[in-house]
């Protein structure tokens, strides 16, 4: 379910993270980020170049989502020069099951979660899948909006 915390302003540079994969298909989720850049600049969002994003990440020492967790949001924000980060999960189980997947928005500035997502749902087009966040992405900054 989606979840805005009310920030001042909704960010409209997005710094798209490597993925933690807890499935067995590493590829997955390069794959979803790789459509969420996409998607996300489709829908007005700036998005940091991907491959620009990993090897400033490489230079702290981050080569996967796993090693998120030990650099702080404001770090984040400082190192990629955006004011906000899209970190996210991927827990896709084994065939003919459901895809499980996180996503979450964080203000690189105070370190404010503004958005998140979780899915749970029968194996969709992963195409479908980024575009129902993308969905909800933009309903809870149209909500921010309307808070204002």
């Amino acid at each position: 379910m989606p979840s805005a915390h009310a920030p001042s302003s909704f960010p409209q540079t997005i710094a798209v993270l490597p993925m933690k994969n807890a499935s067995d298909y590493p590829a997955e989720s390069a794959t979803v980020r790789n459509l969420l850049e996409f998607h996300l600049m489709d829908s007005g969002y700036e998005v940091p170049d991907l491959e620009v994003t990993d090897l400033k990440l490489k230079s702290i020492g981050v080569t996967d989502g796993y090693q998120l967790n030990v650099v702080a949001p404001q770090k984040m924000g400082l190192l990629l020069g955006a004011p906000s980060a899209l970190y996210g999960q991927w827990l896709k189980a084994p065939a003919g099951q459901n895809y499980q997947a996180d996503f979450w928005l964080v203000d690189t500035k105070t370190g404010a979660k503004l958005w998140e997502e979780s899915i749970d749902k029968p194996a969709p087009n992963m195409e479908r899948l980024v575009k129902q966040i993308i969905k909800s992405l933009n309903k809870a900054k149209k909500t921010t909006r309307r808070d204002q």
